[in-house]
């Protein structure tokens, strides 16, 4: 998967998927006045028939254009200017990348709304489109079918901000989502998948793609560390217990040290006994602090 900005025409993009993120109650800005205009008025007749309102989560499909190179248009409505949050945005993002991610292999282009909200830079706009489709488009699918979704080949995030500064944003969007995705199939999976020793194992294969240091404990090892609580907890099952540690070390030498810690308890015997039934529906969670670090 790829990802890039662009501040070209929207006619002129090439794709499978074009996603127009549209304010309620607001003016087209240019790019889409320009497209809407090659589209000889469609989208300014759907507005104005209200077949098209641009409330919050709503969506219009536009199938078979054939006046630019882009076959597929999504209309998604953002809300008024005035309600337009980072939250509102990624759930509108995320609600498009699932409508239009059944198939592999997909290039899309999202254009970016121009918002009149102090709150909200085009540069946040970007980030949260960005990590938005990237999680959107990935559905678990690890012990039961679900509808089908494919991670999109490229997503190009369309706009009017700072080229350089707006393709920032969005690389820090790629990698977010990525962490998010990353995190979220490491907690749905059970404790006969994830367990100390595969957890671990999982933790070296992360190292080694995005160049981290690792080093994994083994209970010899913590014993002369004299982690005596975590031996504990780990007599309760009958897989050995691991300590992963991740080391980066950043161009800054003499930069503050930053620790992050998670807890990666993969199986809980002792809830098994305090927890009422509902809270065993989030027991795979005891291990969510540890996949939020390892995404991290």
């Amino acid at each position: 998967m790829s990802t890039q900005f662009t501040n070209e025409s929207l006619s002129s993009l090439t794709a499978d998927w074009l996603v127009l993120a549209l304010v309620e109650s607001a003016p087209l800005n240019n790019s889409i006045t320009e497209l809407d205009q090659t589209l000889g008025g469609l989208i300014s007749r759907l507005i104005e028939s209200e077949d098209f309102t641009g409330k919050a989560g709503t969506t219009t499909t536009l199938l078979g254009i054939t006046e630019i190179k882009t076959p597929r248009i999504l209309l998604v409505g953002l809300g008024t200017a005035e309600s337009l949050s980072l939250a509102s945005l990624e759930k509108a993002m995320t609600t498009a990348a699932r409508s239009i991610s059944s198939k592999p292999k997909t290039n899309i282009i999202v254009a970016l709304p121009e918002v009149d909200n102090s709150v909200l830079s085009a540069e946040q706009l970007a980030t949260v489109a960005s990590t938005s489709m990237i999680v959107g488009a990935v559905g678990q699918d690890l012990y039961r079918a679900e509808a089908a979704h494919s991670p999109f080949q490229t997503i190009t995030i369309a706009g009017t901000g700072d080229t350089a500064a707006s393709q920032q944003a969005v690389d820090r969007g790629r990698i977010l989502g990525e962490s998010i995705n990353l995190a979220r199939e490491m907690v749905n999976r059970h404790a006969g998948d994830i367990f100390p020793v595969s957890f671990a194992d999982r933790v070296v294969e992360v190292a080694k793609s995005t160049g981290l240091e690792a080093e994994i404990l083994d209970e010899k090892q913590l014993k002369q560390e004299k982690m005596g609580s975590m031996l504990a907890v780990a007599q309760g099952s009958d897989q050995p217990p691991r300590l992963a540690i991740l080391k980066y070390q950043g161009a800054d030498a003499s930069a503050p040290t930053l620790a992050l810690v998670g807890k990666g308890v993969t199986f809980d015997s002792g809830g098994l006994s305090l927890k009422p039934s509902d809270g065993m529906k989030t027991i795979i969670c005891d291990m969510g602090g540890a996949a939020a670090v390892l995404g991290a």
